[in-house]
């Protein structure tokens, strides 16, 4: 069908999330899904056969969550949902990684069941207007795809999400207890660039020079924000990061 002219610009105004020209899966899903009100766009009619009925959606369904239960703890924590999520896509939105993890996570526990992972992707699955078999092929593919981006990272070093605190905080401390100005040069940015928090956070990961394979989470890095001082909600200027971070810092040497 031919879409009229405007649409498409309409439709990636509204559809893509991050502005990156490119409409992902979960980006996807939070269109034709209202996951606030519990309801589907006007746009979409549910599938008549749903992603629960379907003996071989559900075992494609399983297939995917089994590949992503890292730990093989029978349910899903947010790590492994968010490495999941950059092993297949690696410019993933951190933020919508974790509104997407939170829907899942309803009683607000840290994990998922496969329960919790049907019923928020299989409303996103039956709202795609397609016969169920090919929408099980689109799952196996996903499925194949991040076992496949897995084999590979393990042998290469493996995939590791930086969650602790104390340790991104012993990095930032460790990089910034000098100038700035030499790592500020090497990414072409200004001290006084406003980043959002996302924003930082990528810009941390090139700063810090961490190890193939090593992401910050981004939930880890709002901790460290508000551990010294700033509010991870704003826009932050780096000389600012680089401020409190030396100031937490002779805070703590003033207290030993």
């Amino acid at each position: 069908t031919k879409l009229a002219e405007g649409a498409l610009d309409e439709l990636m105004q509204v559809a893509d999330r991050d502005g990156d020209g490119v409409i992902d899966y979960d980006e996807f899903a939070h269109w034709i899904y209202d996951f606030d009100m519990g309801k589907f766009s006007m746009d979409f009619e549910p599938s008549r056969l749903s992603a629960s009925a379907s003996p071989g959606m559900l075992s494609a369904l399983q297939e995917w969550f089994d590949v992503m239960d890292m730990n093989s703890s029978g349910t899903l924590e947010y790590s492994e949902f968010a490495v999941s999520c950059f092993m297949v896509d690696s410019y993933s939105n951190p933020v919508t990684i974790e509104e997407t993890f939170d829907r899942m996570d309803c009683r607000g526990i840290g994990r998922v069941s496969f329960g919790d992972f049907v019923r928020l992707y299989g409303r996103v699955l039956d709202a795609i207007p397609r016969p169920v078999e090919e929408k099980t092929k689109l799952v196996t593919s996903k499925t194949a795809a991040l076992s496949e981006n897995l084999k590979h990272a393990l042998e290469h070093g493996g995939f590791r999400l930086l969650t602790s605190v104390d340790e991104l905080l012993d990095l930032l401390q460790n990089r910034f207890s000098g100038p700035l100005d030499e790592a500020l040069t090497r990414l072409h940015l200004d001290s006084n660039c406003l980043l959002s928090v996302v924003e930082l956070m990528r810009c941390l990961e090139a700063l810090l020079d961490l190890p193939q394979g090593t992401r910050i989470d981004l939930r880890c890095l709002r901790l460290v924000l508000h551990q010294i001082g700033l509010e991870p909600k704003s826009s932050i200027e780096l000389s600012q990061l680089v401020g409190a971070i030396q100031h937490f810092q002779s805070g703590r040497h003033n207290v030993c």
